[in-house]
């Protein structure tokens, strides 16, 4: 029956109109609707009629405007107990449905946010380009979350969707071991902390075998961008930002995976950054941020650890992670040639 239901909402999402014109370039999108403005909006447009010039200069000191919705992170996943006597086939089955629930309230999610993004999107096509937007000052932190949120996990819907057509109630014994085809707010929170595990072992294991540090000024003179990276350096920024999977063996590299593909998204990453960093800037910093998993999002966007970490020392790294960009003269791939533990001498007055 859940299967059932699971699937007509998969079919409800995949065949709503203008869900593939989701995939398109981060900078620039396009696309014709009637305007809108959200409350949120407003008071950031009010903000940047004040005096904001893009940056951090006239700050909203509001969570709502920094936040991403509830929906595009995971719902809280209900396991049954077993108790003792009961037998394991039962308390297996049950255990299926719990996770099938969990999967069909992230996939109604996906559908919600896609809806809210309307709006947005009709702003987006006014102005010309989501930077645009950013600049401004017309577009929240929220709002621009959301957006990219809903663009990751609606092109995950097709191929999770055929998951769930071909395994059935045995989806949730398959779809741990595919994180990539899997929307983020579908993902169980096992799933996340192992993928986290992995990717900062291949991120410390990519520090080791990168030559002698040095200062983040030196580096960001010769780095500006990415076109002045090597095809190491490509490595090296791309598994600290986890861009690529693990899968790729080693030896086969620069053809796979391809440099230019790895050098394409690194920019990609770097656009979205840049953005990001203005909207947090503006709505109020890093202690803005929820406690959780919007507060590790945001880390693990950057290329830092969270396992182990104090949510306080996770502000502490991003306020840190602003001031290195800052001195660094902007944004700059040279920020993940360096350990963040060498920025604070880089960042020092």
């Amino acid at each position: 029956m859940i299967q059932r239901q699971v699937g007509e909402l998969l079919m409800s999402i995949a065949v709503r109109p203008r869900l593939q014109n989701a995939y398109r370039p981060l900078v620039h999108f396009s696309r014709t609707r009637p305007s809108s403005t959200s409350a949120a909006t407003a008071a950031a447009a009010k903000a940047h009629d004040d005096g904001s010039t893009g940056g951090g200069e006239h700050k909203v000191l509001d969570p709502e405007f920094v936040n991403a919705p509830l929906s595009t992170l995971p719902a809280a996943l209900e396991l049954p107990q077993k108790a003792p006597g009961d037998s394991t086939f039962p308390h297996l089955i049950k255990t299926g449905k719990a996770y099938l629930v969990f999967y069909k309230t992230g996939l109604k999610n996906v559908y919600k946010n896609f809806i809210a993004t309307r709006p947005i999107q009709s702003r987006i096509d006014k102005k010309g380009s989501i930077t645009d937007l950013v600049e401004a000052g017309e577009i929240t932190r929220r709002e621009f979350q959301l957006v990219m949120r809903n663009r990751h996990d609606s092109r995950r819907i097709p191929v999770f969707g055929l998951i769930f057509m071909v395994f059935g109630e045995l989806s949730p014994f398959v779809l741990p071991f595919i994180s990539g085809i899997v929307p983020f707010n579908c993902r169980i929170p096992r799933q996340i902390h192992g993928d986290r595990t992995k990717l900062e072992e291949r991120r410390a294991a990519s520090f080791r075998n990168l030559p002698k540090s040095r200062d983040l000024l030196e580096l960001a003179r010769e780095k500006r961008s990415v076109r002045d990276l090597t095809s190491n350096e490509v490595l090296h920024c791309s598994t600290v930002l986890g861009l690529h999977s693990a899968k790729w063996p080693l030896v086969l590299y620069p053809f796979l995976p391809p440099t230019m593909w790895l050098r394409f998204k690194l920019w990609r990453r770097l656009m979205y950054l840049d953005l990001d960093d203005i909207l947090l800037a503006r709505g109020g910093g890093p202690g803005m941020l929820d406690s959780g998993e919007e507060l590790k999002m945001a880390a693990v966007d950057r290329g830092f650890n969270t396992l182990q970490k104090t949510e306080a020392r996770l502000r502490e790294e991003l306020k840190l992670w602003l001031k290195a960009k800052e001195t660094a003269g902007g944004m700059t791939p040279a920020l993940w040639l360096t350990r963040p533990t060498e920025w604070r001498n880089s960042s020092s007055p």
